[in-house]
């Protein structure tokens, strides 16, 4: 009996033991067998047995030709995919969403020419939330949608070097750090999801739009970078939502529209560090608009090592740090107000502020001035007007407007009271206005 038992014992620890070494080695992978054909038929697989749990991998080995895999799982472990072969393009058609969820999907397309696409379709297709290493495995990759509507989505979003995100896709970070080395189009959209969106690397051809939409989200932002580029737009809609320059001298170009909805909660953009600057550069088709409602402690910078910047403020904006304005790039302040720190417009530069409540430059520093200046909407303002009012004397004059010049019965003037750029009455027209029996003047925005 006591043999028997310990028979039984051995068998138990013995199953035990087996059971225990099945979880830890995953299946081997199933191969797809070459060519195009649908996800879900057993005979295009090796074994012929289709990879549809969430224990199995799917490999897409080297295509020979041309091929299309339509449709797929709703679930595997991963997906491990390689093309070595030149001049063949590889791809996978969702038809529903889609998860790799357990560890790594690695792709790696070393073919010369040769293109590894996944198209979304519509659907998601989300990736193992923990596995770190996706950021630099993804190799060679391009994510197309062709459905719309379909997006990435992972808690560490990374782009190989060689991996493309193509019009209209959207990349969803989660609250692991985002990393981008590959190229973007314009149109496509990275956003965070959590309240933790680091990008920590932006190269390449850098990001298309950013999106932060997430109550109380941080935006760690080029820890590991001092340089980066966002072609399209980066839109802050989520309250108290805010980004921090992670070290000094930090540069972030933008190609399109910068929109935070946020008022001024003391949340600004800054670093610890300080010395970074966002440079609005890319020479677009029409102006971009910056609307920023909070109080800022970065430098600003319009126009980038020969690419010409155009923006237009969509609000009051108030900065700290500095604002330069290269040649062949401007500022149109509008009808708004530019508070900034020391202010540098440089030769070939242009200046513009306009008329109504009339827009100005307030400058807590030194306003070096030069390029053209240019005044929209005077209309028949007889007033006193003031353009800029700095801290100390302003340093040159506009190429186009030097002192004296005129802007309809309105004279301009340099250091005017102090330091201030000023429209006023010219003094025949002060005689004329005295004989009216106009006895005083209004100051505007003085």
């Amino acid at each position: 009996m006591l043999n028997g038992r310990k028979t039984m014992k051995a068998v138990a620890v013995a199953s035990a033991g087996a059971l225990l070494l099945a979880v830890a080695m995953p299946a081997a992978a199933t191969d797809w067998n070459g060519g195009s054909g649908d996800w879900n038929t057993a005979a295009n697989w090796t074994p012929a047995d289709v990879p549809d749990s969430g224990g199995e991998i799917a490999a897409i080995l080297d295509a020979v030709a041309d091929q299309t895999i339509t449709g797929n799982a709703t679930n595997i472990r991963h997906l491990e995919w390689t093309q070595t072969t030149d001049n063949v393009t590889s791809k996978l058609v969702l038809d529903r969403n889609f998860e790799t969820n357990i560890a790594a999907t690695t792709v790696s397309n070393t073919g010369t020419n040769s293109n590894v696409i996944v198209d979304l379709n519509g659907f998601r297709w989300k990736l193992n939330r923990t596995a770190t290493n996706t950021i630099n495995n993804i190799q060679g990759l391009r994510i197309e949608d062709s459905g719309g509507g379909g997006w990435l989505e992972s808690d560490n979003i990374g782009l190989h070097a060689t991996s493309s995100v193509g019009p209209g896709v959207e990349m969803r970070s989660g609250s692991g750090e985002s990393r981008s080395f590959g190229s973007w189009d314009p149109t496509a959209l990275i956003r965070g999801t959590q309240t933790r969106f680091d990008i920590n690397f932006i190269n390449g051809t850098g990001l298309g739009n950013v999106l932060m939409d997430v109550a109380n989200q941080r935006n760690f932002l080029m820890e590991n970078d001092t340089e980066g580029r966002v072609q399209g737009d980066w839109t802050i809609t989520g309250a108290g939502a805010f980004i921090r320059f992670g070290g000094t001298g930090r540069n972030l170009i933008v190609n399109g529209n910068w929109t935070d909805t946020n008022s001024n909660d003391g949340l600004n953009y800054s670093n610890d560090a300080g010395g970074s600057t966002i440079t609005f550069a890319g020479d677009p088709a029409s102006p971009r608009t910056v609307t920023i409602g909070r109080d800022l402690l970065i430098d600003f910078a319009v126009g980038f090592q020969g690419e010409a910047g155009d923006i237009m403020l969509g609000g009051d904006l108030t900065t700290s740090g500095n604002t330069t304005v290269l040649g062949g790039s401007k500022v149109n302040v509008g009808l708004h107000t530019l508070t900034t720190g020391n202010l540098d417009l440089q030769d070939g530069s242009e200046l513009e502020i306009g008329f109504g409540s009339n827009g100005q430059v307030v400058v807590n520093g030194t306003a070096n001035l030069d390029g053209n200046l240019t005044l929209s909407g005077l209309g028949s303002i007889t007033d006193e007007v003031i353009l800029i009012t700095s801290s100390n004397p302003l340093v040159g004059e506009f190429d186009n407007a030097p002192n004296g010049a005129m802007f309809g019965s309105l004279q301009l003037v340099y250091n005017h009271n102090g330091n201030n750029l000023a429209l006023i009455p010219e003094p025949s027209v002060l005689g004329m206005l005295a004989l009216c029996g106009v006895a005083t003047l209004r100051r505007r925005r003085s």
